[in-house]
């Protein structure tokens, strides 16, 4: 392989995947059920060629969503080659001319349905590849060194698709991260679904840390104002809480715990600490703590 050949490579690579088919997700089954009305592969067939309906475009690009195993296959190719953002247009041109085909596979395993794809739905999954993302070499060595071989595509497919863009600090943070977690593959990928989110949102110059316990003390005092909303509920009911001005707050408790819970975890695993907080004090004193317990166990259990 030479460089002048990747984007004939890349092509031909999305050909093969396009041949074998997509199959549904059951996020994309239910986005269908709810707004098709439980389709028969017949009714969902005439959805495709129905050029009148305007949910057919949107449907589309949803089942063209690049799927995480379908990057799995071209993660090695486009680590082997510094793709640029121009070399979209020319993997597009090296796929041929429309109309371009698949197939879509249920889980029931009977008769597939035909998809054509237009050549801007194609664009548009030429574009969510992310090729031109780059992994940073002091990233890619400690995912090398510490990750075990059949893992390291999808560590790596996790971070191109955060396009993750980060400074020394945040590289060697993530570092820190992978050595620390990898032997513990659950946690490492669900960690990491986490701070590629945080260090996409990060400020450029701000500490990490204080940064990872400020996000926790939002969760922390998100949780209080709901705990004390649930005391309130005892004694009066939602309308006249809300004729009183008092604000509902909008959270998922059971997630707010789950996050705070990996707050910890990642703390201890790279910083060696984390902070707690006093529930008496509404979050406003803290405690901080060198102790290090299981925080393997108790992110396991909360998630």
């Amino acid at each position: 392989m030479t460089f002048r050949h990747r984007c004939p490579l890349l092509a031909e690579k999305i050909h093969e995947i396009l041949r074998a088919g997509i199959y549904l997700s059951d996020g994309v089954l239910q986005y269908i059920d709810s707004t098709f009305s439980n389709p028969s592969k017949e009714e969902l067939q005439g959805i495709f060629q129905d050029e009148s309906n305007c949910e057919k475009d949107a449907l589309i690009e949803l089942i063209l969503f690049p799927e995480e195993s379908m990057q799995l296959q071209l993660e090695d190719l486009l680590e082997s080659f510094p793709f640029q953002k121009q070399d979209e247009p020319r993997v597009l041109d090296c796929l041929g001319q429309p109309p371009f085909q698949t197939t879509i596979h249920f889980p029931d395993t009977g008769e597939p349905v035909v998809l054509v794809i237009s050549r801007p739905v194609l664009a548009q999954f030429v574009a969510r590849l992310n090729i031109a993302w780059q992994l940073d070499r002091r990233l890619a060595a400690a995912i090398s060194a510490s990750v075990g071989v059949k893992d390291q595509a999808r560590v790596k497919v996790k971070l191109r698709n955060a396009k993750l863009s980060a400074g020394d600090d945040a590289i060697r943070f993530l570092c820190d991260l992978v050595a620390k977690l990898a032997t513990d593959r659950h946690r490492l990928f669900v960690c990491l679904d986490f701070v590629c989110s945080f260090l996409n949102e990060l400020k450029e110059g701000a500490d990490i840390f204080q940064t990872l316990m400020a996000q926790k003390k939002f969760y922390f005092q998100s949780l209080q104002k709901a705990k004390k909303l649930a005391l309130q509920l005892r004694r009066s009911n939602m309308e006249t809480l809300l004729l009183q001005g008092v604000k509902i707050p909008l959270i998922d408790m059971a997630d707010a715990r789950r996050k705070m819970a990996m707050i910890d975890g990642i703390s201890h695993a790279v910083f060696g600490r984390t902070e707690y907080f006093d529930p008496v004090q509404m979050g406003e004193g803290l405690e901080t703590s060198s102790q290090n317990p299981d925080i393997g166990k108790i992110i396991r259990y909360l998630i």
